[in-house]
């Protein structure tokens, strides 16, 4: 396995030179005071599904670009680092996926900007967060929670000048591939660093057999099936059954997790 600083700074690199294929664009665009808008998305016309592709490298000043960087770097990051192998899945899904869903729905305007990838980063790590249930997604969704939840306001049409479409189905693309990827999995994924003894850990343990669906969302105990309406002395003494899946997740460890996150990229 490889160290947890270089595994991070492979990450981080990943990352940066993303942010650096953006911030060309933007620099060629204005050394040549040239503007690139019209190579943006065009709803409904032919020419404009080329910003399907192009859109997120195109942004209208310094200012829209600044506040898209921010959410690229911190959201990519997280993205790589929780759910690496989903990572360029997720990016092409979001932008292929939410572009053209932009092209067929939205206003006749042209759309340029990233915003639509950072919606659908966010909204697939704090859905997969909320459905998965383990520690390290809800440290991802929590992350999301405190850093972009008040971007959420961005999918209405409040702001002018703002394509709320693009957010808008850049957050339908992310949900909908949190969802494909829960229902094409099981319900819960091991933790990667975890033990399978640990009771914590999430793993699947043959031996117990089925999941039971009284406790796989966590809300309602399961029934004993010998239980006869009365409690006697040896049902208040029998233990209940194993469980397969490990469904509560305590505020607790998730900042335990968090804080092993911090310790592995910056004290190794």
């Amino acid at each position: 396995m490889d160290h947890p600083r270089r595994k991070f700074q492979d990450h981080l690199l990943t990352t940066l030179l993303g942010l650096f294929a953006i911030w060309t664009v933007k620099i060629i665009e204005m050394a040549t005071d040239r503007s690139l808008t019209a190579w943006g998305l065009f709803p409904r016309k032919a020419e404009g599904l080329v910003g399907v592709v192009t859109m997120p490298f195109i942004h209208g000043d310094f200012d829209h670009l600044f506040s898209n960087s921010f959410g690229l770097l911190v959201l990519g990051l997280c993205l790589l680092h929780y759910y690496e192998r989903d990572a360029l899945k997720l990016t092409l899904w979001t932008v292929l996926a939410g572009g053209l869903l932009v092209w067929l729905f939205a206003r006749p305007s042209y759309h340029v900007g990233a915003s639509g990838l950072i919606y659908g980063w966010s909204a697939f790590l704090f859905l997969s967060g909320v459905l998965r249930r383990n520690r390290r997604s809800v440290a991802a969704a929590l992350i999301v929670a405190l850093l972009f939840g008040g971007s959420v306001w961005g999918v209405l049409p409040l702001e002018w000048g703002v394509s709320w479409e693009g957010h808008l189905f850049g957050a339908i693309a992310g949900c909908a591939y949190a969802l494909f990827r829960i229902w094409s999995e099981p319900p819960i994924e091991p933790d990667q660093d975890e033990k399978p003894g640990d009771e914590d850990a999430g793993e699947p343990n043959p031996a117990v057999g089925e999941p039971d669906p009284y406790r796989l969302y966590g809300d309602l105990e399961a029934p004993w099936e010998d239980f006869d309406g009365e409690e006697t002395d040896e049902d208040l003494e029998e233990e209940p059954p194993p469980q397969r899946w490990r469904v509560k997740t305590s505020r607790r460890k998730v900042f335990k997790e968090l804080d092993k996150d911090w310790d592995r990229w910056f004290n190794s």
